[in-house]
């Protein structure tokens, strides 16, 4: 058998494909399945010397992994927001998605604008801990929206992301908010600007007082004093998150900063509390 194709390991497959040939490798006609070889992924066709051929991969005991494979390569897409097959976001899921934004002075005022839930947080959710490119697509409109309008009140202004916990990047292997607002605005984003102050829990499963106990301290400010920031994060749950880099701004001495939300949880007891200290 003569190897084709490169290595399918990094979708579960460890065999390398090979050609066959057509029908002694049990594929004696177009088409696309599992056979007694392994997993057929491409069409018969005629070769340079008249016989016939088709990529297989693997065999035997991978016939499990093959079919969920071949599942993925060929099922139709499903909406990221609601599971039903046809295109990955339905017009259904795109009209429930409209801001219901808040606003909360949480040591400097935050918006938060649309509410965590339905198709918009299962598409947060894949975008930001599935690493879905359709998902960032979304993801990526909708930010671009809620940030827009401050962009342009605030021109001046650096754009700052709250930094993932270290456990959290550990787990991800990315900064997923830094790329997308890499994407949205690029000559206005300063990713280090708000830096992590050594080690803290990652945030969720963790309660109000828990969130407010973790974040204390969790941030050291690189910066200098102005011009203020936009600090943008993309769920806003107690406001523990945002107070502590309220806290973390104000004793570096940037007043002024605003933050913002991608979206707030329902669950989440907001924190009312006033100008930082």
């Amino acid at each position: 058998m003569t190897v084709v194709g490169a290595s399918l390991s990094g979708v579960g497959v460890t065999a390398q494909p090979v050609v066959v040939p057509a029908r002694g490798g049990g594929c004696d006609r177009a088409g696309v399945g599992v056979t007694a070889r392994g997993l057929v992924v491409a069409a018969p066709r005629r070769w340079p010397d008249g016989g016939g051929r088709c990529v297989v991969v693997g065999g035997g005991r991978q016939h499990a992994g093959m079919t969920a494979l071949l599942d993925v390569l060929l099922a139709p897409p499903r909406c990221l927001g609601c599971a039903e097959p046809g295109r990955p976001w339905c017009a259904r899921c795109a009209a429930s998605v409209r801001g219901t934004p808040i606003r909360r002075q949480l040591g400097m005022p935050v918006l938060a604008v649309h509410r965590f839930d339905g198709p918009l947080r299962r598409a947060i959710i894949a975008w930001k801990e599935e690493a879905r490119a359709d998902a960032r697509l979304l993801v990526q409109v909708w930010l671009s929206a809620a940030l827009g309008p401050l962009l342009e009140a605030l021109p001046d202004a650096p754009v700052v992301p709250i930094p993932s916990s270290p456990a959290a990047e550990r787990r991800r292997g990315a900064r997923p908010l830094v790329a997308l607002l890499a994407r949205v605005c690029p000559e206005r984003l300063q990713p280090d600007l708000l830096q992590a102050a050594g080690a803290r829990a990652d945030q969720a499963g963790l309660d109000r007082a828990e969130r407010a106990r973790n974040m204390a301290g969790a941030f050291r400010w690189a910066g200098s004093a102005g011009p203020a920031p936009i600090v943008v994060d993309d769920i806003l749950t107690t406001g523990a998150t945002m107070h502590a880099a309220a806290v973390t701004l104000r004793a570096a001495g940037v007043t002024d900063a605003v933050g913002l939300a991608l979206a707030w949880r329902p669950a989440g007891t907001l924190l009312h509390v006033g100008p930082a200290s």
